[in-house]
């Protein structure tokens, strides 16, 4: 029997009607102790229907109910539930969907919305825009556009512009691109290096020219003169101790000099003959290159 008021219903089923209806075939063999069958079922939904939002403090569901029985004799053979209505959050009005939906287009990538427009949802698009750029799903919707004006779209625009996003549409990935670059940048690193390379060489070859060149121009008498300057230079006398053992090998300092067999030593006499006689930036390859340039 149902009783009806203003905003409040009530309903009376006996308990095994009730088992019937909750439990179906099964209210013989689960819980047939009824505390237990109010326990684990009535109590519980009862529980679960007046819980509330934590943030807000209404009721989740619009629903709740009471619970009565009634005895037939000592047994308890009833249950009498009366419906209430619960405060909840109120349903949102027209406008506010309005202005939900304006926020949420204003959160959304132009490109998104232009797929959303011929119908292909937000959550197809948004892995390709992730994986593979902007770039790519504007390509593949520009050629959307072309083939539609070509004729070529002969059934659904929405599952032919799906298609296409899926097959890429001759569009790299993020991935390849990064790839590509990462290629270019190694092939620009190596021509920089082997420009650079060719730099030194071309150096060190103006480098000995001026230098066998000068040596060219001097007399016996003059190349012993520089060597003995060479020997009273704070240069020499840096590096003195490191060459002691060399010394020892050699009859003097000009024979030391003057051999290849020795590049340390050679370089330093070198750079002392240069920074003396020669043009000092003969010295510096950095500052050799800007002179280049200029």
């Amino acid at each position: 029997r149902a009783y009806y008021g203003k905003k409040i219903y009530k309903f009376e089923f006996s308990i095994d009607e009730f088992r019937k209806m909750v439990l179906g075939g099964k209210e013989t063999k689960t819980y047939p102790v009824f505390y237990e069958f109010k326990r684990k079922v009535i109590t519980k939904a009862q529980h679960e229907l007046s819980r509330k939002d934590e943030t807000t403090g209404l009721y989740i569901s619009d629903l709740g109910f009471d619970l009565e029985t009634r005895r037939t004799g000592r047994k308890i053979s009833h249950l009498i539930f009366t419906i209430k209505t619960q405060k909840t959050k109120p349903a949102p009005t027209l406008q506010q969907e309005e202005t939900q939906a304006t926020t949420n287009n204003s959160n959304t990538p132009p490109i998104i919305l232009a797929y959303e427009a011929i119908g292909v949802m937000r959550k197809t698009v948004q892995p390709y825009l992730e994986q593979r750029g902007e770039q790519a799903l504007q390509n593949t919707l520009k050629k959307f556009h072309e083939d539609k004006e070509k004729g070529k779209i002969t059934k659904s625009e929405q599952g032919y512009l799906a298609y296409l996003l899926r097959v890429n549409a001759g569009q790299k990935t993020i991935q390849d691109k990064e790839r590509t670059l990462k290629e270019k940048n190694n092939t620009e690193q190596k021509e920089k290096e082997a420009k650079e390379q060719a730099l030194k060489e071309a150096f060190n070859q103006e480098r000995e020219a001026a230098l066998n060149g000068f040596f060219d121009t001097l007399e016996d008498g003059e190349v012993d003169y520089i060597i003995l300057d060479f020997e009273a230079s704070e240069l020499f006398e840096k590096h003195i101790k490191s060459w002691m053992m060399l010394f020892m090998l050699y009859n003097n300092s000009r024979d030391l000099a003057m051999k290849d067999r020795d590049p340390d030593i050679r370089n330093c006499f070198h750079a002392f003959v240069i920074e003396r006689h020669l043009d000092k930036v003969l010295n510096d390859f950095e500052a050799w290159k800007v002179k280049k340039t200029e």
